[in-house]
């Protein structure tokens, strides 16, 4: 069942409008009644359900009737034919429970194996009809922010994760643009969640974690919301819980050299760290340097290494093979 937070902002005598339109667009209805004659309230619901319930898109635009004894009748022009949004209900449906099947644990552990999940399975693109739709993103493997960030709010909602999508803008190739994500609750505690930004655009199979269970101090730094929803006070330590937080460079040398010489260690080797102490200004080239000094470490192997890093988030995602 959708977590539905925006639902919850309208009053209560909004909020019948609401649950019979979202009825209404979700079995492609021609007439939807309406006990409401606001008919700007009518864009609110309808942006308010499509974040609600991803499920509900293909809808281009509404004409309406408003009658004098308090209602209207709405039409939806759908954009896509009713049979057709019926077939892409059900295979999402269908690829949804597949996915939540293999989702196992705490609700931490869940909230964790979609969005890698995603980031595994999705490649961003800005081409096709349904990129901006769960079905691009769980059934096409191609979406933007949006679309993905939706495709995650399905999954954690099938999960029982409280989850809501939320718009705004975020830093990009060309300064802040228009962007989506998610919020989740895990615990009573809401937390940022950017599958799009832990995503790799060009390999399609790397998955980093720079961007799950933020708070609201951490996102701040290259994000901005639209408008206020719930706040995010804490962060989700997701580094420092697993031990691949360092606060100095010698631990991580030490932990890297370890990792490398341990029995049974698969070629090529593949860890994500936290490096708060390196300058943001230098980060790679100080990354560089720990990481030479590590193999140092390990004289009787030869090792050539290759290095993703999010100077804001002061992560790296490390790839380390025997040449």
């Amino acid at each position: 069942m959708s977590y539905l937070y925006y639902r919850e902002k309208f009053p209560a005598h909004v909020r019948s409008a609401y649950d019979a339109l979202h009825e209404g667009l979700l079995r492609s209805a021609s007439d939807i009644k309406l006990d409401l004659t606001d008919a700007a309230m009518l864009s609110r619901l309808h942006r308010a359900i499509s974040l609600d319930d991803p499920l509900v898109y293909g809808v281009e635009t509404f004409r309406y009737t408003l009658y004098p004894r308090g209602y209207m009748i709405v039409r939806p022009e759908y954009s896509i034919a009713p049979s057709e949004r019926e077939q892409q209900f059900n295979r999402i449906r269908w690829e949804s429970s597949r996915i939540l099947q293999s989702a196992r644990g705490s609700a931490e552990n869940i909230a964790l194996a979609l969005h890698d999940r995603l980031c595994r399975n999705i490649v961003y693109s800005e081409n096709g009809p349904l990129v901006h739709t769960p079905y691009g993103a769980l059934i096409n493997k191609r979406a933007v922010c949006d679309g993905i960030s939706k495709a995650y709010k399905l999954l954690c909602d099938g999960a029982g994760i409280p989850c809501i999508v939320v718009f705004g803008t975020a830093s990009g190739e060309r300064d802040f643009e228009a962007h989506a994500w998610n919020k989740i609750q895990l615990g009573g505690a809401w937390y940022h969640a950017d599958v799009t930004f832990d995503l790799d655009r060009d390999e399609g199979t790397i998955v980093r974690h720079g961007y799950f269970l933020l708070s609201d101090e951490e996102i701040a730094r290259n994000h901005r919301e639209d408008e206020e929803t719930v706040a995010c006070p804490r962060s989700g330590d997701f580094f420092a819980k697993r031990g691949l937080q360092f606060e100095e460079g010698g631990s991580f040398c030490a932990f890297l050299a370890r990792a490398l010489t341990a029995p049974g260690v698969q070629d090529p080797y593949i860890t994500e760290v936290r490096l708060p102490f390196l300058n943001e200004e230098t980060f790679g080239e100080e990354l560089a340097r720990l990481v030479y000094a590590a193999l140092d470490r390990c004289p009787h192997i030869s090792f050539g290494f290759t290095y993703y890093f999010n100077a804001e988030r002061h992560s790296a995602y490390l790839r380390v093979q025997r040449t």
